[in-house]
Formats: structure tokens, C-alpha cells, sequence
């Protein structure tokens, strides 16, 4: 069984999404982005400006979350800030519950 279903976060800057599934799998699905083309370097030093849209088309894939040895994902964000879609888990590699804090106190 699993504990929770699918959970979906977008990175801030709106570059892609990532969904935690099945409690193994994380699915990474980027946006389609448009970036301007050289010719708007042109404009900053008097040039004529062609503006000139590229789109970037990527796939998504799947990420199993044995292969990053994270398990039992209760968490997960992307930060704030990076160049690139930053994510960070968080994880609890051993299962546990309040009324086991005397076993297992650190």
C-alpha cells in the first residue's frame, strides 16, 4: 500500500515540474521554454534587432529514488534562487513513529 498519492511541485521559476508517485518514482516533466535568439545581443550595441524566438522541447523521464538511495520521501521542494531547477528531498531512511522514541534515540 502506499501512503500517500501523487504529489506535484513546480519549480519557482516556472521551468518544470516534478511529481513523487508510488512512493519510489520521481517523474520530471520540463516546460517548454522560449529563449531569445542571438540577434537580440544586436540591439544592446545599436544594431537592428531581428527578434528571433527558439523553443526548447525536452522530454520528461522517471527518477527511481533507489538510484539517489532516498527512501521514504515525506517531502520534497525546489529551491529558490538557483540557475538551474534545484530539488531537495526530505527523507526518513527508517520508518518510525513518536511512540518509538525510546528504541531508536539518537
Amino acid at each position: 500500500s502506499f501512503d500517500q498519492g501523487p504529489e506535484i511541485r513546480v519549480d519557482p521559476q516556472n521551468r518544470c515540474a516534478c511529481m513523487h508517485f508510488f512512493d519510489k518514482f520521481l517523474a520530471v516533466f520540463p516546460f517548454v521554454q522560449e529563449t531569445g535568439g542571438l540577434d537580440d545581443v544586436d540591439e544592446l550595441f545599436g544594431g537592428v534587432s531581428r527578434p528571433q524566438a527558439v523553443k526548447k522541447d525536452l522530454e520528461s523521464y522517471v527518477i527511481a529514488l533507489s538510484d539517489l538511495e532516498a527512501s521514504n520521501v515525506k517531502d520534497f521542494a525546489f529551491l529558490h534562487g538557483y540557475f538551474e531547477p534545484t530539488l531537495i528531498l526530505l527523507s526518513e531512511p527508517i520508518r518510525t513513529w513518536g511512540g518509538r522514541l525510546p528504541i531508536l534515540k539518537n
